[in-house]
Parts: C-alpha cells; structure tokens; sequence
C-alpha cells in the first residue's frame, strides 16, 4: 500500500501507510518537523519570550506576540509580594561577601548563623 492521504473536514489531513512506506513517511516527518521548528525559531527571536506568571503564580515563558492572548487566560496577573524596611530596629551588620547570609536572632540581636 503506498503512502494515502486523506483529506478531513475543516481543511484538515493525514497520512496512512504501511510496510515499506512506514521508513519514508517517517523521513518526510522529520523534514517537515525542521522546517516547522526553524520557522518557529526564526519567529520566536522577531517577537522574543516574556517572563510572566501562569494563573498559579510560577514563572513561564510566553512567546511575545501572543502577550495579551495569555493575560485574558488568566497570565501575568499575580505579582510577587515585596516590601522595603526603613528603618530597622537593631543594628545593621555589613555582610561579609557575596550572596544569601543567614541571620538567626540570639541574646536580643542577630547574629550571623
């Protein structure tokens, strides 16, 4: 049997083959899968990625031009809580380096753990 295609309503297809066709056809995916992703590659460096909040609150990446198609699902929409402390009621150590330090509170003032 070669290789038939089969046209579907709304302007939709597939393919169906057996046997020896079966190698071919998976050729012909391949080819089509790169030209596809290489075109979705060229498109997504146009338009670029943004980095916004899914409707739970993680962080993902949607593609740019499609930014307000994902805040009406719901996208983008939570905001990470943060606040600034003026003034704190001990006194302010200088940390040592780079990166987290951690602090535990011994004796009525913090000290680093």
């Amino acid at each position: 049997m070669a290789i038939e295609r089969v046209e579907l309503p709304g302007g939709r297809w597939e393919l169906k083959a057996t046997g020896k066709d079966i190698p071919e056809l998976k050729g012909m995916l391949n080819e089509h899968g790169a030209k596809e992703f290489q075109k979705s590659y060229i498109r997504g460096q146009k338009t670029g990625f943004e980095r916004i909040t899914d409707p739970r609150g993680n962080y993902t990446y949607v593609p740019g031009d499609k930014i307000e198609e994902y805040r009406k699902q719901g996208y983008g929409r939570i905001v990470t809580p943060s606040f600034v402390v003026q003034d704190l009621p001990w006194k302010q150590r200088h940390k040592r380096g780079a990166g987290r330090h951690r602090y535990k509170f011994v004796g009525g003032e913090f000290v680093e753990a």
